[in-house]
């Protein structure tokens, strides 16, 4: 498994599982039609994706 440490290095997944000493306050950001997403910043995480993210076909 590859594990990333530059900066601007990505994770995407349906479900990721993260390990941290601290989190930030949830912000609202803006997400498609009326679904609203969050966004925290997490300091000395460890992530892992748990369920990878699935891609329609058609």
């Amino acid at each position: 498994m590859s594990t990333y440490y530059n900066f601007g290095d990505a994770v995407d997944g349906e479900r990721i599982t993260c390990q941290f000493r601290r989190i930030s306050k949830p912000k609202l950001v803006s997400g498609t039609h009326r679904h609203r997403a969050r966004e925290v910043t997490l300091d000395d995480a460890c992530c892992v994706i748990m369920k990878p993210r699935r891609f329609k076909q058609g």
